[in-house]
């Protein structure tokens, strides 16, 4: 896979797909971060940012599928490593795919379960990527969609604050993303 083509996106598409590609595999931090920053600003970049970010999401599991058809023993290692991700949450996802198949509900929002453990998952059981793919966009919008709902609905209530005070938006921005984050590793274990 080239990122050849990634040179010709807007920035902040660019930006944000290599984001989705990156918290897609391995890195820890979802695009929602970057998403909610962009929030403070026009509707037309956080829009072409949520895009990129689902398109890297997308490269993500094509990328995620042949490396586990490669060395699926290596990816599961490295997988596991990361924080908030453990071997039982990997069985557990597996087994209730096995059982379910994939999750189509909008309940993915509330679940605090990586893209990366899904998809691995799929590509052990050997799920079709062409089920897996469209998965992976219901799943981006259904997680996506409302955190970044809410930051556009503070954006309207704060008025023209944030215009005014753009410093003290981006860094509640932060602090609120800092918060969360040691809530969800304290939860999910780092």
């Amino acid at each position: 896979m080239t990122l050849g083509p990634v040179r010709s996106l807007p920035p902040v598409m660019a930006i944000a797909f290599g984001w989705g590609l990156a918290e897609g595999t391995l890195f820890f931090i979802v695009p929602d971060v970057f998403l909610t920053l962009l929030a403070l600003g026009p509707l037309g970049p956080l829009l072409l940012a949520w895009a990129g970010s689902i398109l890297g999401s997308l490269a993500a599991v094509l990328l995620l599928f042949r490396w586990m058809a490669a060395d699926p023993g290596a990816v599961l290692n490295l997988i596991e490593a990361l924080p908030g991700i453990s071997p039982e949450m990997i069985a557990s996802v597996t087994a209730a795919m096995a059982h379910h198949g994939l999750p189509w509900s909008p309940l993915l929002v509330t679940g605090g379960i990586p893209l990366k453990v899904y998809a691995v998952a799929a590509a052990g059981l050997q799920l079709p990527l062409a089920s897996v793919l469209p998965w992976t966009l219901f799943a981006r919008v259904v997680r996506i969609g409302p955190v970044l709902l809410l930051a556009l609905a503070v954006k309207r209530l704060a008025g023209q604050s944030v215009r005014r005070h753009p410093r003290r938006w981006f860094w509640g921005v932060i602090l609120a993303w800092t918060g969360f984050y040691m809530i969800y590793f304290q939860r999910m274990g780092w």
